[in-house]
Formats: C-alpha cells, structure tokens, sequence
C-alpha cells in the first residue's frame, strides 16, 4: 500500500512554483503546443493580467512540479498556494492558513506534507488599502520603480528582515513538528540559507551586540532575541538554520543542480538565443518533481 495515499500535499513558494513566464503566450505555445487552440478560444487579457486568472492557470497546473510531485506520490490532493512575486511573508501566511483549513476539516497533522521553495529574503510585502480592497506589492531592492526603491531604504533595514525571516522560518518548522507535519524546505536560486552578504553582515552585528550586551538598553536586547511564545532567549542563528534544515542538491541551489543535469530545465538554457528567463520549463518542473521526489522518500 503507497504510504502517501491518504496524505495531502501543500506546496509553496514564488514563481517558481507558481508557473513563471507561462503567461507569456509565445512560451506558452511553444510549450504546450496542444493548448493552443483552448488558450486563444478564451478571452484572457495581457500578459500582465492572465495569470491572476484561475481559469488561465488551470491550463497548466497539472504541469508544474507541485502536481507532477503529487502524482509520483499518489497524494489525495495537491493545494498549491505559490504565486508570482510571493516573498516569505505572504508564503508562511498562505501555508498557515491552508493548515488551519484542513485542520478544521478533520485531517490529522501527520497526514499533510508541506514542501516549501522558500522565496528570495529581498522581497517585501506591503499590504495598501485602494478602492475599498488590499493589494499586495512585492517589491525588491532592485526594482526599477524608484519610488518602491526609496520606500525600502527609508524603513526597512535588510540584515534585521533577513534575522526576522530566519525566525519566521524557525518558528514555522517548529509549529510543524508539533503537529507532526512533515515539511520539507528548499532554495532555488540560493545553496542555503546562509545568504552571501546579509548572514555575514547579521553575525557581525550580532557579535558586536553580544559583546557589548550589558550596555544595551531593554528595547535593544530583544531585537538580539528570539522571542517564542513561552521564553525570551537568544537562538544563534546558525541553530536555527540548521533545526530548519533545507534540502541540499550536491552543494548546488535546484537552479544549478537543474541547469547541470537536465538539458531543457530553464527557457533560457531551452530556448538560447530567444529569451533569458531563468524559470524552469515544463522540463524543468518535471525534473525538480523527480528530484523532491527521491528526497522526500
């Protein structure tokens, strides 16, 4: 009897998960030959717009690697809550409340499995009200909206975000494993957590900090500290990224490892010359459902 038959699968993630450059009809064509007729038969709208519509995406889910990671398992069902521009934030609140609803529903924790792609730690979700509803902007500090640039800079300091997101992140695989959730994360365009810059900048402040701990206003302090429900106490963040323990593909992030080893895995690598897009194709999402799959059994 396959194991994972009464198991139900959430995955998240951003654009990577969720179906990067499908809403370009070029690639869209080129990649799914056979839709071509059922996508110009519907009135979608640009490029822009399309993937912001359930319909549209119908067209494709089956072929991403969340549903193809499914079928290899034989889940019960696949809830794919990733989209476009999605940072950690927004992904650990879509994640938590997929939980909750089948919690409610009766389905016991150590019948979900979660795999995570967790999102670059740049992004930032800011939620505006406009027309009487809530918009989210991810924005990054490269974007080229100046305005969006000069927002971040102002009130948002990249080495405290970065510790936050590490928190978060703890904090998440810990409410798992009290649930007996089994989740499972991993990068795509980073090897770990460790970013190159900001885990570096985060441990010299931090050293810096510690070192000079008794001189530290109360407010102070507990930005050093990890703070949980039930204590207030520092957690290096070298144990927290260890506890939570992301996938590792030969020392390689999945982009690499998938660049490496398969021949079509990104539009760029599959269609030289015509796009740079580093979005896996739907080669590319059928290889990372075969590699989670043989890491997660």
């Amino acid at each position: 009897m396959n194991s994972f038959q009464n198991k139900i699968l959430i995955t998240a993630g951003c654009s990577f998960t969720g179906g990067g450059n499908f809403d370009n009809e070029t690639f869209f064509i080129k990649e799914f030959p056979e839709l071509e007729d059922k996508l110009k038969s519907k009135m979608f709208p640009t490029d822009k717009f399309r993937n912001d519509i359930l319909e549209y995406k119908q067209l494709y889910r089956e072929y991403l690697w969340p549903s193809k990671l499914g079928n290899l398992l034989n889940v019960k069902k696949v809830n794919n809550v990733a989209g476009a521009g999605k940072g950690v934030e927004t992904s650990l609140h879509n994640l938590y409340t997929s939980i909750f609803k089948e919690l409610d529903l009766g389905v016991r924790g150590d019948d979900i499995i979660i795999v995570f792609q967790i999102p670059s730690f740049f992004r930032k979700e800011v939620y505006i009200n406009q027309s009487n509803s809530f918009n989210t902007i991810t924005t990054e500090i490269d974007d080229a909206d100046s305005n969006k640039v000069e927002y971040i800079n102002r009130f948002y300091n990249e080495v405290f975000l970065y510790r936050h997101f590490i928190n978060q992140l703890y904090i998440f695989k810990r409410f798992c494993k009290s649930l007996n959730i089994n989740l499972f994360c991993w990068l795509y365009e980073d090897i770990d957590l460790k970013h190159p810059i900001l885990y570096k900048e985060f441990k010299k402040k931090l050293e810096y900090q510690l070192s000079n701990i008794n001189n530290l206003s109360f407010n102070q302090l507990n930005l050093i500290q990890y703070r949980s429900f039930d204590n207030n106490r520092h957690i290096d963040i070298d144990e927290m990224i260890d506890y939570i323990d992301c996938m590792d593909f030969d020392k390689m992030s999945m982009w690499q490892y998938g660049e490496t080893h398969s021949k079509d895995f990104t539009f760029t690598k599959k269609y030289s010359g015509e796009i740079v897009d580093n979005h896996p194709t739907k080669d590319g999402n059928d290889f990372i459902a075969q590699i989670l799959y043989k890491k997660i059994i």
